[in-house]
């Protein structure tokens, strides 16, 4: 696939009326990206944004690509000031998210990012400096606990594997 650099806000709307289009006409979302010449975590990332005041960031779609996770931040200047790791889940055919759980607590002095998810789906993992270096955590869906699963919390230690996952 052809990578494109700025894609103008006018370009990114004119893509999703015609992805809108096709889909209406029976395609599947890859053989519409592979029309449009763009990746289809491309396309869910501009589909998300497109009715939001809230910039989303370094989305993340689950395997069975039933829910969808992200870094939302803004509306405003200081992008990452405000960045908080959400997830929602995803409804395909309506191309809409109806409601987000809010994974972190916003903190200017903390950055969580590249939220990911495991093949299972019991488990989003991302990274986090709240400890003043970059660790991996895994935020279990079924209850909301928390846990580290960088082994030296002294190392930063970004985009990390699935070891140590909790069983």
């Amino acid at each position: 696939m052809a990578r494109r650099k700025n894609t103008t806000p006018a370009q990114i709307i004119n893509h999703l009326r015609k992805a809108e289009v096709e889909l209406a006409n029976g395609k599947t979302v890859r053989e519409v990206c592979k029309g449009l010449e763009i990746s289809e975590h491309t396309y869910y990332r501009w589909e998300v944004q497109r009715n939001t005041s809230y910039y989303w960031h370094k989305l993340s779609v689950s395997p069975s690509e039933t829910r969808v996770a992200y870094m939302r931040y803004g509306p405003g200047d200081r992008p990452f000031e405000d960045a908080v790791i959400c997830l929602a889940d995803f409804d395909v055919a309506a191309r809409t998210i109806p409601a987000h759980v809010q994974v972190t607590a916003p903190n200017p002095d903390v950055v969580c990012e590249y939220p990911r998810w495991t093949k299972d789906e019991k488990y989003l993992v991302y990274d986090c400096n709240e400890s003043g270096r970059f660790q991996v955590y895994a935020y279990r869906l079924s209850d909301g606990f928390v846990r580290r699963l960088s082994p030296n919390p002294s190392v930063d230690s970004q985009f990390g594997n699935f070891y140590g996952i909790p069983k």
